[in-house]
């Protein structure tokens, strides 16, 4: 279905959902009752269905369907199809997909309204969602240089990764790969996430396995936006 967006209109009808299980209006009724795509990062597309439900004896028309009382986003930002924008006979359901492609941070709403020949159009339901943009910023940023050290001896160094960003950084994983990965071996005190503003530190150590050049990359798997950071390890065995 082809996507339409609405025009920011306001309204002062006060059928907003609030019943967390669900709601009816003259035979019409809505799930869920209020729409919330919880928390998602400003980079991130997420999608939710709206199942509008014809539980009363006659045919329900809907003329319009548009969003008003917008906070925090754009009708680009959020968007509809136009799955109920039509008759929709006693007993029938129809279900309209909203998607969310946030371009602001902070808590996000807005109402979605169904204009239509029931009592008390327009319906109304209310959208949520909260709206971050951590970050993940390792230091040193892009290589971390072991030097020259005897085979087989073992030596330590860290790199501190913090979120300036806005929002609890979720971390994937923290790994070492590469042609001589089994050289570098780390430890972290990260745990699974990282709070705004907050910091962890990894430790590395480098134990060449053999004479030259040794090289591998560490890397963070995590919710920034690029969803993946790296940093060069290197280091030469004597």
């Amino acid at each position: 279905m082809a996507t339409v967006s609405g025009g920011g209109e306001s309204n002062t009808s006060n059928n907003i959902a609030q019943d967390p299980t669900s709601i009816s209006v003259a035979g019409l009724s809505f799930s869920p009752t209020t729409v919330d795509f919880g928390t998602v990062t400003r980079w991130g597309g997420t999608s939710q269905y709206l199942t509008v439900t014809n539980h009363g004896t006659t045919t329900i028309r809907t003329s319009r369907i548009f969003l008003s009382n917008l906070q925090n986003a754009t009708t680009k930002d959020l968007t509809y199809d136009g799955g109920c924008m039509s008759n929709l006979a006693p007993g029938k359901t129809c279900k309209i997909t909203l998607s969310l492609w946030p371009s602001m941070t902070g808590a996000v709403s807005a109402i979605l309204n169904l204009q239509d020949n029931a009592p008390g159009s327009p319906q109304q339901i209310l959208i949520t969602a909260n709206v971050i943009a951590p970050k993940a910023n390792p230091n040193p940023a892009s290589s971390l240089d072991f030097g020259t050290h005897t085979v087989n001896s073992s030596t330590v160094n860290t790199v501190t990764l913090s979120n300036p960003g806005l929002g609890t950084l979720s971390i994937n994983s923290i790994t070492v790969t590469g042609s001589n990965s089994a050289d570098f071996t780390q430890t972290n005190d990260c745990g699974g996430s990282l709070a705004q503003n907050a910091s962890c530190t990894v430790t590395v150590s480098f134990k060449p396995k053999a004479k030259g050049s040794r090289s591998a990359t560490l890397k963070f798997s995590d919710n920034a936006q690029s969803s993946t950071q790296t940093v060069s390890l290197s280091g030469k065995g004597n």
